[in-house]
């Protein structure tokens, strides 16, 4: 049998797999939540990286991966419900080596010839790639995260440093000694 057909009709096996292993990668409560909901409105996470993980075996499966925008957005919608939830980036990312362990077992009887193998290691080229892509993303997110914290730290401090001159009558544009000596 042609292993993109083997590949074709074990898709929907894959993809479950693939989508229990990522939440597998939750405590154990998180991840039974999870992959008991279907639902869009009362497991919008569940419901969002499951959904994304389809696009992305869609994509892959029907060879699209040249296509780096929608490469991009699914990750992207993948990776921001990730990165906000504090994962460490090996377990963020790590979903790719699932998914080639996953593809793998469903094909290993399957591969006897040269050209099903090429095929094989041709598919896992361009998860390899996907993964790469992902990392890149998920540094770029953590970066943006990390500034937003940052941001609100220096609005935070700085107002409140603000406060404490005018209570003081500390006139920040003078450089010479302040009025504690007056307090």
């Amino acid at each position: 049998m042609d292993i993109n057909k083997s590949l074709e009709n074990s898709k929907e096996l894959i993809l479950n797999e693939w989508i229990n292993s990522v939440f597998d990668s939750y405590p154990i409560e998180s991840g039974k939540f999870l992959k008991n909901g279907k639902n869009r409105f009362s497991n919008p996470v569940g419901y969002n990286l499951a959904k994304e993980l389809e696009n992305l075996l869609d994509l892959i499966f029907v060879n699209q991966v040249n296509d780096k925008e929608k490469i991009r957005q699914s990750l992207e919608s993948f990776l921001k419900i990730r990165v906000v939830q504090d994962f460490e980036p090996s377990v963020t990312i790590n979903f790719f080596l699932n998914l080639k362990k996953i593809i793998y077992s469903k094909l290993d009887s399957q591969v006897y010839q040269a050209n099903d193998l090429n095929k094989l290691l041709s598919l896992f080229e361009q998860i390899d790639s996907i993964a790469l892509e992902a990392v890149d993303i998920f540094v770029l997110l953590k970066s943006k995260i990390f500034e937003i914290k940052a941001n609100e730290l220096k609005n935070r401090f700085g107002k409140m440093a603000d406060r404490i001159m005018k209570k003081y009558g500390i006139d920040e544009n003078n450089d010479n000694e302040t009025k504690f000596n007056e307090v």
